[in-house]
Parts: C-alpha cells; sequence; structure tokens
C-alpha cells in the first residue's frame, strides 16, 4: 500500500514539477513568430491533407550546455533500467532531476522505441508521467513523428493530453505550422485542448492575440481554462497589465477565472501586490474567487497576511479556506496557530482551523499537539482534530495512536479516532491490529474497528478476510463485512469473487456480495455482466444490477447501452438505466441525451434529467442549451429546462433572466423562476436585485425572491442582510426573510445572530429564531452556547433553544445536555426531551447512560422502556 501510494505521488509530483519547470532545460534553440501571428478560424485555413500531423523538420542542434551522455544508454534495456530505477526512489526533488536529466540524454533515435516499450506497462500512470515527457522533447526535433504517436492513442486521455504536449512543444518554435494544423482538426475535444495550448504558449509574447484565439474554441468550459493559462503567463510577465485587462472582461464566468488566474500567478511573486489588488475588485464572488486560490501559497509564507486577507474580503461560511491556511499555518509555526485559533469566535472556523492545525502539528511534535488538544472543549472542533490527529500518530508511534485514542471519553469522537488508528495499522501490521480489535467489547466501537481493518485486508487478500469474517457470530455486522469484502475482492478478481459470493447460503449478505461483484464485473465487461443478470431470479438485487450496468456501460459505449435498455420489458428497472444513461451521455452528446428525454413519460424521473441535461448542456455551450430550452413545446419541459439554466443565466446577464422570469405566464413556474433569479443576482450583486425587486408587483411571486434575496444576501454579508430585513414592513414575509438571514447567520458568527435575534419579541419567531441558533452554536462551540443560554429569560423561546441546544450537545457531551434538558420548564417537552436523549445516549456509552437513567427524573415506566428496549 505504501509503494502504491508513493509512486501515485511521485508521478503527480513528476507531472506538476517536471512540466511547468523542465521545459526551458532541454534548451533547444527556438525560433518563435508569434509576435506577429494573427489567428484564423477553421473557415479560413484549409489544408491540403486534413488532420496530417506536420512534415518532419531537420533535428535541431543537440544543447551545447549539456551533451547527452549516450555511452551509458547505448540500448533500450540500460534505458528502461534506468527508468525502473529512478522511478522506485522516494527522494522526489532528487528523482525528479534524475529523470529529467535522462529524458534529455536520451539517444533521439531511441525515443520512440522507449515510449513503445513504456506502452507495454500495466500502469498506465506511469507510462503517462514518462510519456508526457518524452513526448515533450521528441516534437522538439520531430512534431509528425511525435503527433502521430499522440494520436495512435486509444485511450481518450492519453490522446488528448499527448497530442497537446506535443503541439506546444512544436508552437516553441513554429506557431503558425502549430495554429494551421490545429485548425484542421475535426475532433472538437483534441481541437479545443490544442487551441488553449496555443493560446498559453502565445501569451508569453502576445497575450492580446492569445486571447484573440480563445475565441476559436467551441466548448465554454474549455474556453474558461485557456483564460485561466493565458492570463497565469501573462501575469508572470505583466502583472499590472493583466490585472487590469481581466477586470474588464464583460462575460462574468471569464472575467472570474482571469482574475483567479491573476490572483494566484501574482501571489506566488508578490504576496502583498496580490494582496491588496484582490481587495479593490468590486465583484464578491470573483473576489472569493482569487482569496480561495491564493490563501493556501500566501499562508506558506506569511500567514498573518492570508489570514487577514480571507477575513477582509471572505464570509466567514468559507472556513474550508482558513482551514487551508491554518495548516499552511501550523506547518511552520503551530503554536501561534493555535493560539489564533483559539481566539476566533465563529464556531465553524474555529473547527477547521483546529483540525487543520492538529493534522500538521501531529507530523512536527506529537506530544504538544496531545497536550494541546486534551485542552480543547468538548466540541466539532475537538472531535476533528482528534480523527486527525489519531490518523497521523499511527506512522509516529502505534502504543502512543493507541493511548491517545482510546483515552477520549466515549462516544463518537472516541470510535472515529479508533477507527484512524487501526485503519493505519492494519495497512503496517495486520495481525495485530486485528488482535487488538478482537478484544475490544462487542459494540459500535468493535464493528467501526473491524470495518476499517477489512478495507484494509480485503485489498490485498480478500480470500482470508472473508474467512475471517465468516468466524464471527451472525448478524449485520457479519452481513456488512461479507458485503465490503466482495466489493474488494471483485476489484482484484471478480471471477473468484463470483464463485465465492454464489457458494455463501442464502441471506441478505450473499445478495449484497452477487450484486457487488457482478458491478465490479460490469466496469470491464459489461455484456459479460450482462449475460449474469439475466440469469439472476427477480429481486431487488437484479433490478439495482441493471441499474448499476446502464450507468457504467453508458461511459464505454452508450449506444449498445440504449439497445440493451430498450430490449428491457417496462419496469422501474428499465426507468432507472434509462435515467442512468442519460446522465452520463449529457456531457459528450446533449443533442442525444435531449432525445431520449424527450420519449419519455412525464414525472419526476423525466424532471431531473431535464435538470442535469440543461446544467451539463450549458457547462459546454450555454446558448445552445438557452436556445433548446426556449424552444420547447412541452411547458414542464421547458419550465425545468430554464430553472435549472437560471444560476448560470443570471450570472452571465442577470437583467435578461429576470426579464424572462417576469415575463412567464404560468403563476406556478413564474413564482419559481424569479425566485430563482433573485437568489443568484443577490448572491452576486444585492443591492441590484433590490432594486428589480422594487419594480416587482407585491404578489407571492415577491415575497419569495424576498425571502431568497435575504438568504443569499447573509451568505455572504448577514448584517447588512438583517438591515436589509429590517426595512420590510412587518409581514409573514418580513419573518420568513428574518429566519432566512438566521439560518445562514447563525452557522457563520452565531455570536451575532443571537445579538440580532433576542431583541424579537416572544412569538414563533424568536422561539424559531434561538432554536435555530442554538443548535448551529452547540455543535461548535457547546461552552459559549450554554453561556449565552444562561442569559435567556424563562419562556417557551428558551425552552425551544435549550431543546435545540441539548440535541445538537448529545453527540459530544450527553451529560452537558441531559442536564440542560432537565432545566426546560414545561413538564412534557422537558420528559419527552430527556427520553430522546437517553436513547441517544444509550447507542454511544450504554454503561454511563443506564447509569443516569436509573437516577433521572423520568417516570419510572418510561426508564423501564428505554432501559428493555437496549438490553
Amino acid at each position: 500500500m505504501k509503494a502504491k501510494q508513493s509512486a501515485s505521488v511521485f508521478a503527480v509530483f513528476i507531472i506538476g514539477v517536471l512540466l511547468g519547470t523542465v521545459t526551458g532545460h532541454f534548451g533547444f534553440d527556438k525560433k518563435n513568430d508569434s509576435e506577429n501571428i494573427k489567428t484564423k478560424s477553421t473557415n479560413t485555413q484549409t489544408l491540403s491533407i486534413a488532420n496530417r500531423p506536420p512534415p518532419s523538420r531537420s533535428p535541431i542542434q543537440q544543447n551545447p550546455r549539456h551533451a547527452p551522455n549516450t555511452d551509458t544508454l547505448d540500448s533500450i534495456e540500460s534505458i528502461m533500467s534506468t527508468l525502473n530505477q529512478i522511478t522506485s526512489e522516494y527522494d522526489y526533488f532528487s528523482s525528479s532531476l534524475k529523470l529529467a536529466r535522462l529524458i534529455e540524454d536520451i539517444p533521439q533515435n531511441q525515443i520512440e522505441n522507449v515510449l513503445s516499450e513504456l506502452d507495454t506497462l500495466s500502469d498506465r500512470s506511469q507510462f503517462r508521467m514518462i510519456s508526457s515527457l518524452l513526448i515533450r522533447r521528441w516534437a522538439e526535433w520531430d512534431p509528425a513523428a511525435a503527433i502521430e504517436f499522440a494520436q495512435s492513442r486509444n485511450e481518450r486521455y492519453e490522446k488528448t493530453s499527448l497530442t497537446t504536449i506535443a503541439l506546444q512543444s512544436w508552437a516553441e518554435y513554429d506557431m503558425q505550422a502549430a495554429m494551421d494544423w490545429t485548425h484542421s482538426l475535426s475532433d472538437s475535444q483534441i481541437k479545443n485542448n490544442c487551441l488553449n495550448a496555443l493560446a498559453g504558449t502565445l501569451a508569453k509574447t502576445n497575450p492580446e492575440n492569445a486571447l484573440a484565439l480563445l475565441s476559436n474554441v467551441g466548448n465554454s468550459n474549455d474556453k474558461l481554462n485557456g483564460f485561466s493559462s493565458v492570463f497565469s503567463t501573462w501575469t508572470r510577465n505583466d502583472p499590472t497589465t493583466a490585472s487590469t485587462k481581466a477586470l474588464q472582461i464583460d462575460n462574468v464566468r471569464a472575467r472570474q477565472r482571469a482574475i483567479q488566474a491573476v490572483a494566484t500567478a501574482w501571489a506566488q511573486n508578490d504576496s502583498e501586490a496580490a494582496a491588496d489588488w484582490i481587495r479593490s475588485i468590486d465583484d464578491p464572488q470573483a473576489k472569493e474567487n482569487a482569496v480561495q486560490s491564493v490563501s493556501h501559497t500566501m499562508a506558506q509564507k506569511n500567514p498573518e497576511l492570508a489570514f487577514n486577507l480571507a477575513k477582509d474580503c471572505l464570509p466567514d461560511s468559507r472556513s474550508y479556506v482558513f482551514g487551508s491556511i491554518f495548516r499552511a499555518w501550523a506547518a511552520s509555526n503551530p503554536e501561534t496557530a493555535a493560539r489564533k485559533a483559539e481566539d476566533l469566535t465563529n464556531g465553524r472556523l474555529k473547527s477547521e482551523a483546529t483540525s487543520a492545525i492538529a493534522d500538521q502539528w501531529a507530523s512536527i511534535n506529537p506530544e504538544a499537539a496531545i497536550e494541546w488538544i486534551k485542552t480543547l472543549p468538548e466540541s466539532e472542533a475537538k472531535n476533528r482534530a482528534a480523527q486527525s490527529m489519531s490518523y497521523n500518530l499511527v506512522d509516529y508511534n502505534i502504543d502512543i495512536a493507541i493511548d491517545f485514542a482510546t483515552s477520549l471519553p466515549n462516544g463518537q469522537t472516541r470510535d472515529n479516532a479508533i477507527g484512524s488508528v487501526v485503519s493505519q495499522w492494519a495497512n503496517q501490521d495486520l495481525d495485530a491490529a486485528i488482535a487488538w480489535t478482537q478484544q475490544l467489547p462487542d459494540n459500535n466501537t468493535k464493528y467501526r474497528a473491524l470495518q476499517n481493518i477489512i478495507y484494509q485486508w480485503s485489498s490485498s487478500t480478500p480470500q482470508d478476510a472473508a474467512q475471517y469474517i465468516q468466524t464471527l457470530p451472525p448478524g449485520n455486522t457479519q452481513n456488512h463485512l461479507l458485503s465490503q469484502v466482495a466489493s474488494s475482492w471483485a476489484e482484484i478478481d471478480p471471477e473468484a469473487a463470483l464463485s465465492w459470493a454464489d457458494n455463501l447460503p442464502s441471506s441478505q449478505a450473499k445478495n449484497n456480495a452477487v450484486q457487488n461483484t457482478i458491478s465490479a464485473i460490469a466496469r470491464k465487461d459489461p455484456e459479460k455482466a450482462v449475460t449474469l443478470v439475466d440469469n439472476l431470479p427477480p429481486s431487488q438485487s437484479k433490478l439495482n444490477l441493471i441499474s448499476q450496468i446502464s450507468s457504467q456501460w453508458a461511459e464505454t459505449n452508450p449506444d449498445k447501452a440504449i439497445d440493451w435498455i430498450q430490449s428491457l420489458p417496462p419496469s422501474d428497472a428499465k426507468n432507472n438505466a434509462t435515467r442512468n444513461v442519460i446522465y452520463r451521455i449529457t456531457r459528450s452528446n446533449p443533442e442525444k441525451a435531449a432525445d431520449l428525454i424527450l420519449s419519455m413519460d412525464n414525472g419526476r424521473n423525466r424532471d431531473n434529467l431535464v435538470r442535469t441535461l440543461a446544467n451539463n448542456w450549458a457547462n459546454q455551450d450555454f446558448s445552445s442549451a438557452l436556445q433548446w430550452a426556449k424552444q420547447q413545446y412541452d411547458p414542464q419541459i421547458k419550465f425545468t429546462a430554464l430553472e435549472a439554466l437560471s444560476r448560470e443565466w443570471t450570472q452571465n446577464d442577470p437583467h435578461a433572466a429576470a426579464a424572462f422570469a417576469t415575463s412567464i405566464t404560468d403563476k406556478k413556474h413564474k413564482q419559481q423562476l424569479i425566485a430563482n433569479v433573485a437568489s443568484q443576482w443577490a448572491g452576486q450583486d444585492p443591492q441590484s436585485a433590490v432594486q428589480w425587486l422594487n419594480q416587482l408587483p407585491n404578489d407571492e411571486s415577491r415575497n419569495k425572491a424576498i425571502e431568497n434575496i435575504a438568504s443569499a444576501w447573509a451568505n455572504n454579508n448577514p448584517s447588512e442582510a438583517a438591515s436589509f430585513v429590517a426595512s420590510l414592513p412587518p409581514s409573514e414575509t418580513q419573518n420568513q426573510a428574518a429566519l432566512s438571514v438566521i439560518s445562514q447567520w447563525s452557522n457563520i458568527n452565531p455570536q451575532d445572530a443571537a445579538s440580532w435575534a433576542v431583541n424579537f419579541s416572544e412569538g414563533d419567531l424568536r422561539k424559531n429564531a434561538l432554536s435555530r441558533i442554538s443548535s448551529s452554536w452547540a455543535r461548535y462551540d457547546i461552552n459559549t452556547a450554554a453561556d449565552w443560554l444562561q442569559t435567556l429569560p424563562s419562556g417557551e423561546s428558551r425552552d425551544s433553544a435549550v431543546s435545540s441546544f441539548a440535541n445538537a450537545a448529545v453527540r459530544h457531551s450527553p451529560e452537558t445536555a441531559v442536564n440542560w434538558a432537565q432545566s426546560i420548564s414545561d413538564q412534557n417537552t422537558r420528559n419527552s426531551q430527556l427520553e430522546s436523549l437517553a436513547r441517544q445516549w444509550m447507542q454511544s456509552d450504554p454503561e454511563s447512560a443506564k447509569s443516569w437513567i436509573q437516577n433521572s427524573q423520568l417516570p419510572d415506566q418510561r426508564k423501564e422502556f428505554i432501559l428493555e428496549r437496549f438490553q
């Protein structure tokens, strides 16, 4: 397992580092004619033989800075031996340099032979890693041969990526010829990738022309990737001009992508200048994307700057960004990072930061990290930190890891920590991990630990894992573990797994095992899987398999999958299979998917498929998707498609989307579409959304739009959203809008949300608001939430807040939960709440729960009922 993980990391490292930095290391003399290039469309350039690779060039003079060491690479055997030696090393930086030197040393006449030899490898990741470097060098002196090899690949990813890499190398010395060849391509996907690659290369010398070239990219997502490439290159050369140009782009998504690229590239060279520029951006979504892009890189150099930038520009709800910052911060100074995290008032942000710190600190100073975690109050933050710590401690010292995990209080945090430990432990010493787990009491902790061990075990020797599981007592635990083995075994040897599953005694475990193995076979040989399924008796497993096979077959051969589905008798299984195929082909062939959808009967399945089609189609070609939606005669299909497109439409042109929404005559559809536009618009520009809102007639559509604007606004700036709600006239609409704000605000900053909500008059609004706040607050910081509850006056709203607090707190601290529940003033509500909490406590820590139940205020009859139920 370790070797596979290391090889994978090595592959990623090599591709990332070498393709970015070694390009110039080969040092061939290049001629760059790109400055005077004018972009050409397919219509203005016709080659005599379309799609042929370019003519070969004469060999280029070898790099004078490095004479190839061909004495030691005189045969294909010696080259492959050296390659194997380098890729098996674990010093990634050293290995990358050795591999770069080796690629440069391979004689030109041996490159094709090396690629052919690599092509026999079963590990395609290794082939892709090394072939990417070889093809780049080959194209330096013979682009025709390099591209012809790339185009001969059967695997789609390899064909596209290698063609693009070869083209980039060719464009470095003959941009016009590379561009002419690209325009002649008929394969739109490869053509789009190649145009993006050319734009990235052209951006080094003429970024304006590079942007013009992107107008020929047909796929909108591909075009966005091209913007990223061009502006990244442009920023490295001229950040001031690139940043100015990015802000001037009209298309919303293209502008945001360009801003993101500028921020990322600029922050790598000048973090403070990049931060100043990001703060000046007016577009809130673009600013947010930019901060997310630079946060981790910036935090590695200046964590305080990264943290302040995120606090200035991001809603606190984007806590994962702060997690990235604190992970980088803890790598350099965990004590400072921990002190900063302790000062945070937002519970979600604090949880994310604490978990990230624990993850890093465990690899630097485990003992200090353990002592720090022990000081944390019981909360979601401590739960996540303990789990991260347990996982990392195994590599350091298994005894310390076990001691730490088992020292935690009974409950979910302890179970998760023990599960993390045994998962890692089984990877190192399976027998020891099993022996230790077997001595655990038969409870949820043991079951979770066994799950993690079986996952590791069955990935190497599934037959041994299966034999062990069959020695366990019959029951749900055994059934679940047998199903788990079947899934892993089928990935390694589906035939053997199926034979084993067939011989199991009739049970749900057998049904699950057979289903999992046939599903694995379907990924490699769907036609064989269909034959196996046909021989199964009618059952839920058979219905599930029909659905799974259709989904997998559609990935490789959608036409055959469709033919098979159409041969099935009418049934729910056929409907599900049809849906799965449509899901798969909406990206590759939206027109065909649309035809299939239109052939379906009206219903929820069809509506869901229309939404999926519209979303996927919009990612490729929004204008075509919008045109298709508007042309539909069926009003339900038309509305469903437009509803799905409303997000993209509003991002690109909110005024047009809003005008269309208000023009719809169907009342129900009009209300929903207006609500969608309002929500999306408010997320981008709430002030403009409110201006549009004020022009709407005072009806139900406007009321729903108010709620959505308040919710979307609160996601970015809850205090401004609260002011907007306060300005509304008193009504049920205002109440619902206020609850929408509270829902968002209490996840971001419960203290501020509470300060606003406690001013509400006693009633349903106050009760619901305080309930939502206490529930969110308790999940992240039980102590401060409890302190706040102490300030609330007695009444129905306090009882509601206490109930919600207890429901959230019982996961981390059941004693705290029941103690607070006992303070509920209404007796019926109090007893009902205590009974619910007791049941949950019995599942995590039966002994402590029994002791409390026996001495609690619950009626004796309810005590007996609860205890008997869990005997």
